[in-house]
């Protein structure tokens, strides 16, 4: 009997990104019979992401087995692809990581890929992407991380040195 792939996405509370994401994998035939859970720290967010989802699955009757969750130890047991679309700090900090530079005379247009706003952010991201790649150590040592947050480059380089896939 084949196990059903495994695919969490952490930073499931966010507005555009998770839905999008989710819809994209639901899309192929051969995801579509996942395990999709959906992890963040805000219970609020995630329900919205959640029930949105859930109506997208039954909608379409997927055969998709939806999971939700604050606990980040439980989304990352087992899975196989590890999705991360977080923002580290949420728009107040995005705001910033704009604000800041634009002080001293560098007015970035776009805060959260590049230049100082994307090195703020960077390292602000790094902190959880270790938490996340321990636990990955310990729940899935098989699972693929795919980077799906900016700053893209900081965080993929950031990831590459924690000693996962």
């Amino acid at each position: 009997m084949n196990r059903k792939p495994k695919i969490t996405i952490v930073g499931a509370g966010g507005y555009v990104f998770p839905l999008r994401l989710a819809v994209d994998i639901l899309s192929f035939p051969e995801l579509c019979d996942s395990v999709l859970h959906l992890h963040d720290i805000r219970a609020d967010r995630l329900e919205r992401t959640r029930s949105l989802i859930s109506g997208l699955v039954k909608r379409h009757r997927l055969p998709t087995r939806l999971a939700a969750g604050t606990d980040r130890k439980a989304a990352l047991d087992g899975a196989d692809y590890v999705i991360v679309a977080f923002q580290v700090g949420g728009v107040e900090a995005y705001r910033h990581d704009v604000q800041i530079p634009r002080k001293f005379g560098l007015d970035q247009c776009v805060g959260d890929t590049l230049g100082p706003g994307g090195v703020f952010r960077g390292l602000r991201s790094l902190g959880a992407l270790r938490r996340i790649a321990s636990d990955m150590k310990a729940l899935s040592p098989q699972g693929l991380i795919l980077q799906y947050a900016n700053p893209m480059s900081i965080n993929c380089w950031g990831t590459s040195s924690l000693g996962i896939k």
